[in-house]
């Protein structure tokens, strides 16, 4: 027998032990074993888990608090904050521009773009403020680049940026707050406006 075969027979003998068992007994699991001693060891760990996992469903689900909210959006920033900084200084990426950084240098804002290009400020404002979302319309990525001397790839990069920011700033704060204030009835959306 090969080793994919032994492998399928192992998925097979494992997958009927979850659909018999449920919360397998010391006799349960030896029957088992004897009958397919070439699996013993994932017979035993699966057993164990199953055992857990029954344990766990007699246990009452918690209910996340103020500090257990507030240490999940810790621990998210921190995350992001270290994979921006691992990934500029591995040399692997360059780091993203940010429409500040972009404008600044094109020394352009939203309302001269906005006289310049013959749009409403409110669709600036909103790619720049992280409230558009890409695909961006190819003419207004066209006047874009051409007018901030930068590739299409840059452009959605400051995009996608802007957009993870104002997700993780603001939108794990509109969740914490929702769950907060007792009067909250409006369902909390992806992306908050």
């Amino acid at each position: 027998m090969n080793e994919k075969e032994r492998d399928t027979e192992r998925d097979e003998v494992l997958f009927e032990l979850h659909k018999t068992l449920t919360n397998p007994t010391a006799k349960q699991i030896l029957k088992w074993v004897k009958r397919y001693p070439q699996f013993a060891d994932d017979i035993r760990a699966h057993a164990a888990i199953m055992k857990d996992w029954s344990a766990r469903e007699a246990m009452p689900a918690v209910e996340p608090d103020a500090a257990m909210l507030s240490r999940g959006h810790s621990r998210v920033m921190e995350a992001l904050y270290e994979a921006r900084t691992a990934s500029a200084t591995a040399g692997n990426k360059v780091a993203a521009l940010t429409f500040e950084q972009i404008m600044a240098a094109s020394k352009s804002d939203v309302p001269t773009l906005s006289r310049k290009f013959g749009i409403k400020r409110g669709i600036l404002a909103a790619l720049v403020g992280g409230r558009m979302l890409p695909p961006v319309g190819d003419r207004l990525v066209e006047k874009l680049t051409e007018c901030w001397a930068i590739t299409v790839d840059t452009l959605y990069l400051a995009c996608s940026e802007v957009a993870l920011d104002r997700w993780f700033l603001l939108g794990s704060h509109h969740l914490f707050l929702a769950t907060q204030h007792p009067r909250e009835s409006t369902p909390w959306t992806a992306f908050p406006t």
